[in-house]
Formats: C-alpha cells, structure tokens, sequence
C-alpha cells in the first residue's frame, strides 16, 4: 500500500503491475491511477481556440495556443514543410540543471502547429481530427461528414451536439450510439432509428421515453402500441416545441434514475474492469477501450497491447506508459503527441522517429537528445546518465508536472474530469485563463426566441444570442439552423460549452466501486457509485432481465 504525493490517498500495486515497471526499468509511481490521469489529461487542450498568427509567416490562423503564451506556433502546412527543422534547435544537456526544466525551454522554443487537423475539407475548426467534410467544432473525430459540436465523433453523416457516436447519422443529442438514424435525445443505444428520449435500447425503431428494450418498435414509455395509435400519439407531441422537449427532459430524467442498469459496458471480454470496453482481454481499470490486451489504466484506447497509464492512444500502441495523444507506437515512455515512432522517451509532437529522449518537434529522425543528434552508443551512453541524473533530482518516472502545461488548466480535458476552481489551479502553481468577457462588451439587445422552431426566422443567424444558463453570448450558424428545421428540433437556449458539458455529464465517471448486484447479490465493480439512485445488476442479472 503506498500514499499517493499529490492527494495523500491509498492505492496499491499489484503484482502483474510490477512487473511491467520492471520490465521497463522504471521505478514504481509516487502518485494515484486517478491523480496521474488528471495530470496527463492537463496536457491536452481540445476544444479551446484563439485567432492568431503564424510565427513563420505571419498569416492569420486558428490556434489552441493563447496568443500570449510563450510558444512558438506555426500554421499546419509550414509546420510540416522542409523550411526548418527541429535538429537546429539541438542543445547540450547541463547536468547541473534539471531535466524538466531544460525541456521546458525546448518546448518553448520548437514550433509547434496550431491544431491537429489532417486532410480535412471545410472544417477548418476541427482538433485532433482527420478525413472530415463540411464539419464544425468537432474533436477527437474522424471521417465525418456535415456534423457539427461533437467530441469523439466517428464515421458520421449529419449529427450535431453529440459525444461519443460511431456510424450515425441525422442524430441530435445523442451520447455513446453506434450505428443509430434520425434520433434525438438518447444514450448508449445500437442500431437504432427514429427514436427520442431513451436509453439502453438495442435494434429499436420508433420508441419514445424507453428504456432496455431489445428490437421493439412503437414503444412508449416501454409500453407496446399498434402502429398507427404509436403515431397518433407521436403527433400530440411536438419535439420542435422548446417547452415540450425541456418538460420531457425532466420526464425521462426521473424515469431513468430509477432504472434497472448492467454494472458497467462491456462486449466479448475477458478478465477486464471499467467501462466502454469491447473485445478486449486483461484490461484493468480502463475506459472506452477497444481491442485491448495486457493493459492497465488506459482511456480512450485502441488495440492497446501491454500498456500502462496512457490516454488517447490509437492503432496498436505496445509497451507504452504514460503517453497521451499518440498513433502507432512501440516502447514509448512519459511522452505526448509521438506518432509512428519507437523507443522514445520523455518527447513531445514526434514523427516517424526512433531513438529520442527529451525531443521536441522532430520528424523522421533518430538517436536525438534535448533535438541534438548523436551516434547510437554515444546516445546509449548520455541517456544512461541523464536517467541517473533524473533519479537523484526525483524526476525520472514521473510524467511532466502540470504547471508545464502549454494550456491554462481549465482550458484542458483535467477540468472536464476533475474540475477545480481558478482559486485551486492558482495555489497549486498551475496555470488558469480567463476567458473574454463578450457579454459585458456587446451593447445590443437581448433577442427572445419563438417556441417553435417553425416560427423561428431565417435572420436568426444574423442575432447574437445570450446563454440561459452561463450568460456566454453564441450564435447559431447556417449549417445549423438549416438542420433544427430539417429534424424539427427547438433552437437551444444554451451555448455550446454548456451543451458538451452537459453531454460529458451524461457518462458515468472514470472510475469504479465496490457494490453488490441488486438482485443476486454478487460483488461487482461499477461507474455507478454507491449514492446513485438506479438499481445496479451484474452483467448476467441485466441480461437475463432485459432479454
């Protein structure tokens, strides 16, 4: 049992865990699974955005970076153009100094691109995103067409305000769907279409405020109906009413907290803990993981082979521990943003390389040290030192320290996991941004909304809106006013920060409790915390009743 350093709570090590330190010759960590989560997660900024301008060529451009930071930023195409290169920033390392602090002064000193957004068309406010087309203020997403403000969007056509949706399409307000249509307002649903207000269903058509069901269709409220008494019903509602929809949010809201729920999400696994895990085997506390092996504390993961402490990790990475934002790697160490590259340690935004320790910025180079470049038995021989050097200094194992970070703290997927106020960041030396205050700035008047979406005016987009919930101006753009009128869904009255928060809410947290199944009283672990109000059953208890 040992103490973490930061939060002074318990956690132990298991066995097969020290192995895997040993295997890579690092020492056990200082801190909690929970406290080196939140510490990786202050590293990656998604969804915050500042006009800005190249430092290469001065044009104007879109950035995560705060124009008043200290980093060097470049635009996407001349980060990756041959016009410099990251080995002219080499530096001699100074063993009478840090490790981490004169990393921090490579960081800031080595360009680094404005957003990560490859091969997209139109969709120019897109992050850590690929393939997309006609796309707006979506992140962690790929191969989509025509969706707007979304995060882990995946292989979809026409959907907006959704998180975590693979292979859908005309979907509103949707969280953790694979494979749905023409649905608004559900969660954790599969291959399901026309279907509103409901959750946990799988192959359902036509359901409205249901719940569990499996292949049913003219469902309401989990009660049967003949088809045409389903649709005379479905027309005294109107969903492109404002007030209707915000009174059946409450509705369902009610009706699911007191519903029958499976412990946690999981398909074709084996010996796995945590939540949103397919097809994997030996995966201990990790989270929306898919096709892993052999790993532990892992979010956001594909194919993870023997992994350890990482997030946002894709494409079969093996032998990696406390990585964050990578594709492709093997043997990687303490790094974030390495690509395609092996035996790397302690790097950051690393390309088609191999061999580097405490690199910044390079592409399709090896044998590098703080960018300096170096025959192999000679880097063999600095790295050994330098990792002694970090063992004396308490630096090596650990990841790096969150006051680093290139983002304000609650400009960082941190604060999505584990929020703390501007007073809390502050004293812990870490960094806060203020945001712009627009609403104290904007002098014109306060615009009130029709009911229904039908009455809604075309020049709406013209009109500075004012959030019902945080007061954040907002506006509601083309793209999007043409699909509320297309699906008949009201206008929101509440910004999109608030919505993606909302949405995030909407998922159990990242992590697990001790509790016994409701009905056969087995011990499980569960997202459902002890304080939860739903009836939590193990997975064949869940089974058995929903089939």
């Amino acid at each position: 049992m040992k103490n973490c350093v930061n939060c002074q709570a318990q956690f132990t090590i298991n066995d097969s865990e020290k192995n895997f330190y040993d295997q890579l010759k690092v020492p056990e960590p200082t801190c909690c699974p929970a406290c080196r989560m939140q510490r990786r997660f202050a590293f990656r900024n998604e969804r915050y955005m500042y006009h800005s301008k190249c430092a290469f060529s001065g044009k104007t451009i879109i950035s995560l970076y705060d124009p008043k930071s200290p980093y060097v930023v470049y635009d996407y195409d001349t980060w990756w153009s041959e016009q410099w290169s990251g080995l002219s920033y080499g530096k001699d390392f100074d063993f009478s100094r840090s490790f981490f602090e004169q990393f921090q002064e490579l960081r800031q000193a080595v360009p680094r691109m404005n957003m990560s957004n490859m091969n997209s068309v139109n969709s120019l406010f897109t992050n850590h995103a690929a393939d997309n087309k006609n796309c707006y203020m979506l992140v962690a997403c790929e191969k989509n067409e025509d969706c707007l403000y979304g995060k882990l969007v995946q292989s979809c056509k026409n959907c907006m305000d959704c998180n975590f949706i693979y292979e859908c399409e005309l979907c509103y307000e949707c969280v953790s769907c694979y494979n749905c249509y023409c649905s608004a307002w559900i969660h954790d649903c599969h291959n399901c279409s026309n279907c509103y207000f409901s959750k946990e269903l799988r192959g359902c058509n036509d359901c409205f405020g249901c719940f569990n069901l499996r292949n049913k269709k003219h469902c309401i409220f989990n009660k049967q109906y003949a088809e045409e008494e389903y649709k005379k019903i479905m027309r005294e509602f109107d969903r492109g009413s404002f007030r209707q929809t915000e009174n059946m949010k409450k509705t369902v809201s009610e009706q699911f907290a007191r519903m029958i729920v499976r412990d946690v999400h999981q398909n074709k696994c084996e010996n796995c803990t945590g939540d949103y895990i397919e097809q994997s085997k030996n995966c201990l506390n990790c989270f929306d993981t898919t096709k892993g092996q052999d790993s532990w504390y892992l979010t956001d993961a594909l194919e993870p082979i023997n992994c350890m402490d990482s997030c946002f990790i894709y494409y079969k990475p093996e032998l990696c521990l406390e990585t964050l934002s990578t594709l492709k790697l093997y043997d990687v160490l303490y790094s974030m943003y390495i690509y395609w590259c092996s035996h790397v340690m302690y790097s950051e935004y690393c390309y088609n390389s191999q061999n580097l320790f405490g690199c910044v910025g390079l592409k399709k180079n090896e044998y590098c040290i703080l960018n300096k470049q170096y025959a192999p038995e000679e880097y063999e021989k600095l790295k050994s030192r330098i990792i002694e050097h970090m063992g004396e200094t308490g630096e090596f194992g650990e990841f790096f320290p969150v006051k680093f970070s290139a983002f304000g703290y609650n400009e960082t997927v941190a604060q999505e996991y584990f929020p703390m106020t501007k007073q809390q960041i502050l004293e812990r030396g870490w960094i806060w941004r203020d945001e712009e205050d627009k609403a104290a700035a904007y002098q014109g008047p306060k615009y009130d909304l029709p009911d229904l979406i039908d009455e809604i005016p075309i020049d709406i987009t013209d009109k500075i809106l004012t959030c019902e919930k945080t007061g954040k101006l907002y506006k509601i753009i083309p793209h999007e006013l043409a699909f509320y009128k297309k699906m008949g869904l009201p206008i929101p009255r509440e910004c999109p920060d608030y919505r993606h928060a909302a949405r995030m809410k909407a998922r159990n947290p990242r992590a697990l409790w001790p509790r016994t199944c409701a009905k056969c009283g087995d011990e499980i672990w569960t997202s459902y915390s002890p304080d939860r109000t739903e009836t939590v059953y193990c997975e064949k208890c869940y089974l058995g009743e929903v089939y």
